[in-house]
């Protein structure tokens, strides 16, 4: 609720609203906003057990990050299908699976744990009549379709925190735009709390 009213009222006070999605830095590069818009999309982000982020759920530690790119990718969200949680500790679940529908008839299926046995970072996605799916630890790509994208992504931007740490704070002193859409990244925060209440 916060973020949503945040996004709004930042412009209408003159104010600019960085926000720091450092993951869409990562995305960007192997071309998914270049490439049409897919129909499907599935997102798992797993990683071992650890303590950071143990305050909150692994939806606002993890999974937001993948929620914030499939808002941006599949447009506005049309509701949660449903939403499951496998672990929980006091901060709120430590492993969960949504499913999401959004109004351009797209759907994608998210996977979060900070309580794997290895970590995974993959992104699958179908536009119907090919798929192809990106794993960002290994920097590859595979699939029918994987020549939409950019297998030499790698090095289109090898150090994607710094770049995202560069572009907040350009857009916090007003030298730039802001890189990513703060109605956007209230969207992906609404989202996640919604699964969380779902889950």
């Amino acid at each position: 609720p916060g973020a949503g009213r945040a996004a709004p009222a930042a412009p209408a006070g003159g104010l600019v609203l960085p926000v720091a999605h450092q993951h869409r830095f990562v995305a960007d590069p192997p071309g998914l906003f270049a490439a049409p818009a897919p129909r499907r999309i599935e997102a798992i982000r797993e990683g071992t057990p650890g303590p950071r982020g143990l305050d909150t759920s692994v939806t606002l530690d993890l999974m937001i990050h993948d929620l914030e790119l499939a808002v941006a990718l599949l447009g506005p969200v049309e509701r949660v299908i449903g939403a499951r949680a496998s672990a929980r500790s006091e901060g709120g679940a430590d492993a969960l699976e949504a499913e999401v529908a959004f109004t351009s008839g797209a759907t994608a299926r998210f996977v979060a744990s900070r309580v794997a046995p290895a970590r995974r970072r993959l992104t699958r996605i179908d536009w119907g009549d090919g798929s192809a799916e990106v794993d960002f630890l290994t920097r590859a790509i595979v699939g029918d379709a994987s020549g939409r994208l950019n297998p030499g992504f790698a090095e289109a931007c090898p150090d994607p925190l710094g770049e995202a740490s560069r572009r907040f704070v350009a857009a916090a002193r007003g030298d730039a735009p802001p890189s990513l859409d703060p109605a956007t990244a209230a969207a992906a925060a609404e989202l996640a709390e919604t699964i969380d209440q779902i889950a």
